[in-house]
């Protein structure tokens, strides 16, 4: 069975309705490309298992995407999900198509291989190292990013399948089996990200991507580790804090007050690179944000604090622009810790990366003692029973006081 329906709300109010469920390959495209996929030729005469293959693809495109929907992606994921024999006609087609498209500027790709006797620290091979794979970065077409005729193709008949799962990490089984079994409900999620992008003015293509990421929870569950990061990441990691709030199971949570910047003091510290007493106290109080207010003319405090705070991570934590107004009032009121960060951006190693392993340091080894399910979400920790609460707090705070440093939680 191959059937495309148009998305719209009625859609998913009446799965809501009559109680439907949606099947394992249920995707989130435009009618235009499932209409062509249908009629043109496709690499092999099932046509419906080409399908699963280039929707499968475009899930990974959305996931993996960034904000002006480029990515780079080694041949090796490429016949992953095409096969080494098949992958260059598949991408023929989806070029011709104009849903994706290579870019003259190559992406960086790293292998990493774990150093004997230490399996925690990674090196990456060398530049002449023969296992490099080739790495080409690509883009998602215009046409395709700006087609307001989005389509649910559903592949195959609603019978009882096992989801995929992966896990490339040893963990608590409890961490595994909330990733591999929590249900998320589908149809509500929907419905909060579409009324979540309408309120907010968010673009089709934003919404598409969305939708896509909560479609690939009913086919691909899975648990990795961080490509040059320790972080974990796994399927709900993908998933907006909108549609995180309609999985089947009640969760309570615990994440860290200002965390970034109070993951720099940490790392800082921990790493005998100057910090100001100031910096620390204003990320202690949870005042770090406020003093670069006078910078934004935004009138709404919300609106205000969320351009702070996005300007502050393209200018300090995830780059450092010298040039940046707010960069040099960060020089101004914190010459400590600007001077260490200037270090460390002349450095192989990003401050960006740094951190997600300082906080990586922490929350991966957090382990509720009674929760049934539980999982970790870079720098929150997520339970089943609230009995745990308190055990948590005390090892996050545990952490932090080995430092000398005082953190906040809610």
């Amino acid at each position: 069975m191959i059937e495309i329906l148009d998305f719209e709300k009625n859609l998913f109010n009446n799965l809501i309705v009559n109680k439907q469920t949606l099947t394992k390959h249920t995707y989130i495209t435009t009618r235009k490309l499932a209409k062509d996929l249908l009629t043109i030729t496709l690499p092999i005469a099932n046509k419906r298992k080409a399908m699963i293959r280039i929707f499968d693809f475009l899930n990974y495109v959305d996931t993996h995407a960034d904000d002006v929907n480029t990515l780079s992606i080694s041949k090796q994921t490429l016949e992953s999900y095409f096969t080494r024999s098949k992958y260059l006609k598949y991408m023929t087609i989806l070029s011709s198509l104009d849903v994706i498209h290579k870019i003259k500027q190559n992406g960086k790709y790293y292998r990493f291989r774990l150093k004997k006797g230490n399996l925690n620290k990674k090196e990456v091979l060398s530049e002449d190292s023969k296992t490099k794979p080739h790495c080409i970065k690509y883009k998602l077409h215009k046409h395709y990013q700006e087609d307001s005729e989005l389509a649910i193709v559903i592949l195959e008949e609603n019978t009882k399948k096992d989801i995929d799962f992966k896990c490339e990490l040893d963990l608590d089984d409890r961490y595994k089996n909330t990733i591999k079994r929590i249900e998320l409900d589908v149809p509500k999620a929907v419905l909060a990200e579409i009324d979540h992008c309408n309120t907010n003015g968010y673009s089709l293509n934003v919404l598409r991507r969305r939708v896509s990421k909560i479609l690939s929870t009913l086919n691909n569950r899975y648990i990795r580790e961080g490509k040059k990061v320790d972080r974990i990441y796994h399927s709900f990691s993908n998933l907006s804090r909108v549609a995180r709030q309609h999985f089947k199971q009640s969760f309570y949570e615990i994440d860290i007050v200002n965390s970034q910047p109070l993951f720099l003091v940490a790392y800082l510290k921990d790493s005998e690179y100057g910090c100001d007493s100031s910096y620390q106290y204003d990320c202690e109080n949870g005042s770090f944000y406020e003093m670069f207010y006078g910078l934004s003319e935004k009138e709404d405090i919300e609106v205000k604090r969320k351009e702070v705070k996005q300007s502050l991570y393209q200018n300090i934590f995830f780059g450092f622009n010298k040039r940046s107004k707010y960069n040099k009032l960060f020089r101004e009121l914190y010459p400590q810790t600007w001077a260490s960060l200037e270090e460390i951006s002349n450095t192989d190693i990003s401050l960006a990366s740094r951190l997600q392993n300082m906080e990586a340091k922490l929350f991966n080894k957090l382990t509720p003692k009674y929760s049934t399910y539980y999982y970790t979400l870079f720098d929150a920790v997520y339970f089943t029973n609230s009995a745990d609460k308190i055990l948590l707090e005390k090892e996050i705070d545990k952490f932090f006081k080995k430092l000398k440093i005082k953190v906040q939680m809610k």
